[in-house]
């Protein structure tokens, strides 16, 4: 469901639009649950880097993504 919306945002919006963050960041916690990390990882890098560069480093939904990235880098390494 979550990626079917992504492409859907993906065809209408510019590639680094911040509407894509949200979306972004729920695969990646989707995909953290299943265990995906590798996945999770990659798709939550593509969030962050979008924040970043929209909504700046301070922003509350970059500070999350950040917290997020580190605890699935942290699963990657126990796995």
């Amino acid at each position: 469901m979550l990626n079917k919306c992504l492409e859907t945002q993906k065809r209408s919006l510019p590639d680094d639009h911040p509407s894509l963050v949200a979306t972004y960041s729920h695969i990646t916690l989707g995909l953290s649950k299943l265990h995906r990390y590798s996945e999770a990882f990659d798709i939550g890098m593509k969030a962050f880097d979008i924040a970043t560069k929209q909504l700046g480093d301070e922003h509350e939904q970059t500070c999350y993504l950040r917290a997020m990235l580190k605890l699935i880098a942290d699963q990657m390494e126990l796995h």
